[in-house]
């Protein structure tokens, strides 16, 4: 089966390629294929949802379908000493807290553990080793962390010295690297280490933001080990400006918060 798919998107917007032409050879089994789209919005676009559309024909076939993207404006949540503590927002994605009340909400490691939110920061500005953040709602549904799965993370345009991340990771310590992204096009990795959320002392040399004295199971509710959030620095370049953080593909590793702290 040959055929084309025509893409639309919002006046101003431009996506290339603008037709995909496609060929799927099934033989007599179902298949798929994918193909990437680099759509790039004009510079001041309000935030919201926008709506990309695909026609697909192939011979007498026809289909209608399309994808939403959301359009995010990076903000600073709060702001005090010099300290920009991001307001992550639409970037979070995973529900890793639950009450006492409702120890079956919340999933951190994906095995029904999580974090119980009566011993965690209480939603709102929150200093920990004299930085400002911004910690994030706990309350039953409420996503409230950051699941690394390669996405990027805008952050508040500005020269920074550094980036510094409440988290922790699941099934072991995790080593990594996140990439910056500055205004000028260029990028800079950001080596990023967090230890397992159980582990009693940070392996990595982490500060310890929160330790709890216990943990919840989905069916079971109060059980241990005590858990813990870490805060790592990340160091940037004060002299250019920083635009986004993109995270590694590493669902084991989780991020509460992101404070940028302002050079000079």
């Amino acid at each position: 089966m040959e055929g084309r798919i025509d893409i639309s998107a919002p006046e101003g917007w431009r996506v290339e390629p603008g037709r995909l032409r496609f060929s799927l050879h099934s033989g007599g089994t179902p298949v798929q294929k994918e193909y990437p789209l680099l759509i790039t919005i004009p510079e001041g676009t309000p935030a919201g949802e926008y709506e990309v559309g695909l026609s697909a024909r192939a011979g007498p076939l026809s289909d209608t379908s399309s994808l939403t993207v959301r359009v995010v404006e990076a903000r600073c949540a709060a702001e005090d000493r010099g300290f920009c503590a991001a307001g992550l927002g639409h970037s979070l994605n995973s529900d890793g807290v639950s009450t006492d009340a409702n120890p079956n909400d919340g999933d951190f490691d994906g095995l029904g553990f999580s974090y119980p939110a009566e011993e965690l920061p209480a939603p709102g500005p929150f200093e920990s080793g004299g930085v400002l953040y911004w910690y994030p709602e706990t309350s039953d549904g409420a996503p409230n962390n950051i699941e690394a799965r390669g996405q990027t993370v805008p952050l508040v345009p500005g020269r920074y010295a550094a980036a510094h991340i409440l988290g922790a990771a699941h099934h072991g310590a995790v080593e990594t690297a996140a990439t910056v992204t500055y205004a000028d096009g260029s990028t800079g990795r950001l080596q990023l280490r967090l230890s397992d959320w159980a582990r009693e002392a940070p392996q990595f040399g982490e500060e310890v933001a929160v330790r709890t004295t216990h943990r919840h199971q989905e069916g079971a509710g109060d059980v241990g080990p005590p858990v813990a959030i870490f805060a790592v620095r990340l160091e940037l370049d004060p002299s250019r400006e920083a635009r986004f953080l993109t995270l590694p593909e590493e669902a084991r590793l989780h991020l509460f918060a992101i404070t940028l702290r302002r050079s000079g």
